[in-house]
């Protein structure tokens, strides 16, 4: 995805073990709010989903399927935010 690659170039990416419990309460709220169409619950599903994912190809199915659902600006600060959390999961394998 030409997002990885723009975030594995400008931020240096710490791997978070899990995802859950990894957001600031205004990350969720924003990310809720914007991504998500106000629905904690539909974000925190997709939150378990992508955590439970074995790798970064998966995970790349997962945010194409919940972008395409809610008509994600791709090319907004809102998702490049949310993707830095999600490369951040899967960072041993963003190099790839």
């Amino acid at each position: 995805m030409k997002i990885e690659k723009s975030i594995a170039q400008n931020y240096q990416v710490m791997t978070l073990e899990t995802l859950i419990g990894s957001f600031t309460l205004n990350e969720r709220l924003q990310f809720i709010n914007e991504l998500f169409d106000g629905s904690s619950d539909l974000f925190s599903s997709a939150i378990k989903r992508l955590d439970a994912l074995d790798n970064r190809d998966s995970a790349r199915s997962v945010i194409a399927e919940y972008a395409a659902e809610n008509n994600w600006d791709l090319d907004g600060e809102v998702v490049e935010d949310f993707m830095l959390k999600i490369c951040s999961r899967y960072a041993a394998n963003l190099g790839n």
